[in-house]
């Protein structure tokens, strides 16, 4: 399953979940081998089901000491039965680098999608459109230069007496958790989202960090896939004139491959409508089967959240409907991102043996957190941004004064 592209994934994926529609609603599924046919099904399906109603079951949030201490020991069992092999899944969203000074995407009013106006864009995604980037990159080289990792930017402190002060982003209290993780050999992979490199410089081992949606370290061609210099993407993102004064190229633009003479060469980060890395494929399938916990930290799981539906759930009739009608409302760039990325499947892929935490402002997913008389549930939830989460459960478990050396080390560390 795994080997298969991000695009075949989610191609059967979303099939299989249209066929399941299908057979409960009566629609016929001779036409759903193709993706073009699938958003006529979901309108048929969406016609047949009519009016007919149902009520989500509220979830009841735990208190939030008793949370903590329920995460708490969580991770200490992780560490009981961890000698030989790590054990502790990690994926993390935008929100673990908020407190590093860099915007999460869709938060309204201080996401990145919500500042993107100024570069005229038909939708805001389209700045990650590798199709809007081959006629339009000049809006992708502007926003490069606001969030390239280790670029300075200007100081937000008006108390500051240099008007010229600069700041560049640096590990937080969570990128700082994660590489204590490794430390007590308790982190199996973390599977980041973000772009920002924050992990490796927090100290997390490269081998234990899966970029899904790639980095700033390298560049190569979007026309023929050659590797190009990321140095001199970075200077062009800067607008320095002794490499930007091509004839050939518009202001803003960058610079062209120099094997194919085509192609644009660009920051080997994943837009739409390109490939995850194949460091994905490769490790996510055995990183699944060895999870026993996963640690869902900042991120909306926007993308693909609602792709497995648990069939003995009592209300999947109206969360499939619910879900059919957010994809029937979704812009063309989400639907494309809804059968493209399966990062944000992760959660519903691990085993059902593994136990699932989400550290984030609200409950996102389909995360089982109630409680019943029988058994505690699967999955907990602590509601509060990331940084403070895991100060409170590092309190639980002794190790906040390692987690301030940490984080203290690795900010020292990125200053230099």
């Amino acid at each position: 399953m795994f080997s298969l592209t991000s695009m075949q994934l989610h191609s059967q994926t979303l099939r299989a979940f249209l066929r399941s529609l299908c057979k409960e609603y009566t629609v016929g599924t001779q036409k759903l081998n193709r993706p073009s046919h699938s958003f006529i099904t979901l309108g048929i399906v969406a016609r047949r089901f009519g009016t007919t109603t149902a009520t989500f079951a509220t979830n009841q949030k735990s208190s939030s000491n008793t949370t903590l201490t329920k995460i708490s020991r969580c991770i200490q069992d992780c560490t009981n039965t961890s000698q030989e092999q790590p054990t502790i899944l990690v994926l993390c969203g935008a929100g673990v680098s908020v407190a590093a000074g860099i915007p999460d995407f869709r938060t309204p009013g201080t996401g990145l999608y919500d500042n993107l106006q100024r570069y005229n864009l038909p939708y805001p995604e389209a700045v990650f459109d590798v199709n809007y980037f081959r006629e339009y990159p000049q809006a992708f080289m502007a926003l490069s230069k606001e969030i390239w990792p280790g670029l300075e930017r200007p100081c937000d402190d008006d108390t500051t007496s240099d008007s010229h002060s600069t700041t560049s982003p640096s590990p937080t209290l969570t990128h700082s958790f994660l590489a204590l993780l490794e430390k007590k050999n308790l982190l199996l992979r973390c599977y980041t989202q973000n772009i920002d490199g924050l992990e490796v410089i927090g100290g997390v081992s490269p081998s234990r960090i899966v970029e899904c949606h790639g980095h700033f370290r390298s560049a190569s061609c979007i026309h023929c896939g050659a590797q190009g210099c990321i140095e001199r993407v970075k200077r062009y993102v800067l607008g320095d004139k002794n490499v930007t004064s091509s004839p050939f190229l518009l202001p803003g633009e960058p610079p062209i491959c120099d094997v194919c003479k085509i192609g644009y060469v660009k920051p080997d980060i994943v837009f739409f409508g390109e490939q995850l890395p194949s460091r994905v494929n490769q490790l996510l399938e055995g990183d699944l089967k060895a999870a026993k916990l996963l640690i869902i930290m900042g991120t909306s799981l926007q993308v693909g959240k609602f792709i497995k539906v648990a069939p003995n759930d009592e209300n999947t009739r109206t969360v499939k409907f619910c879900l059919l009608h957010q994809i029937l409302l979704m812009s063309r760039a989400n639907f494309h991102a809804f059968i493209t990325a399966p990062v944000a499947m992760i959660p519903n892929q691990v085993p059902y043996s593994c136990r699932r935490i989400l550290l984030n402002h609200e409950l996102v997913g389909h995360l089982n957190i109630t409680e019943t008389k029988e058994e505690e549930p699967r999955d907990l939830f602590h509601s509060g941004d990331c940084d403070s989460s895991v100060q409170a459960i590092c309190r639980e478990l002794n190790w906040e004064d390692e987690l301030y050396q940490q984080n203290e080390s690795s900010r020292s560390n990125n200053r230099k």
